[in-house]
């Protein structure tokens, strides 16, 4: 599972450096970048044991059906079943690979300023459980997926009637696939 979440997160930051997604980034993230994508492709190549301090995180995501957390979003439940979204993110001091596979949420660590406040969510490379429901994860990971949340809604508001007309009409052809 780790040589998977690395790719995966390897894959993520490669199409946000190439694609200038990274534009803004503080200088000395850049450098984490870069020594990121080294670290992750030399263990992928089977020339490191692990990743380092370059660590994956993963947890599974469900819906919710009773939240008294104030501002969630509408179509979270959609967003933590369903949907997929590659994104990496910032702060000042750390950085990470956000990939969103379904239910699957997976984090590469690029800086992290206090990786010790993830709790149950780390690949290792010879042990551990996936799919633990004992997890912490900081505080802020929240604003940061409802934030994610409520971009998807709104990249959906701005389909086109056509093209939602499309969508339907592939439902109705395949309903046992769509479901």
């Amino acid at each position: 599972m780790l040589k998977f979440a690395t790719s995966v997160s390897w894959r993520v930051l490669r199409l946000f450096a190439a694609n200038d997604g990274l534009a803004g980034f503080p200088e000395h993230i850049m450098t984490e970048v870069d020594d990121t994508l080294r670290e992750w492709s030399l263990f992928l190549l089977g020339d490191r044991p692990h990743p380092g301090r370059h660590e994956q995180h993963m947890f599974v995501a469900d819906v919710i059906e009773h939240t008294s957390v104030a501002n969630t979003p509408p179509n979270i439940s959609r967003y933590l079943a369903r949907t997929i979204d590659p994104y990496v993110a910032h702060t000042q001091d750390s950085a990470i690979t956000y990939a969103k596979m379904g239910k699957f949420v997976l984090f590469g660590f690029i800086a992290m300023e206090h990786p010790r406040r993830w709790k149950g969510t780390k690949l290792h490379v010879r042990h551990g459980l996936f799919g633990q429901r004992d997890i912490e994860l900081p505080s802020d990971l929240r604003d940061f997926i409802f934030g994610r949340a409520r971009l998807m809604a709104e990249k959906y508001s701005q389909i086109s009637e056509k093209q939602h007309a499309k969508i339907r009409k592939s439902y109705e052809k395949d309903p046992d696939r769509a479901a």
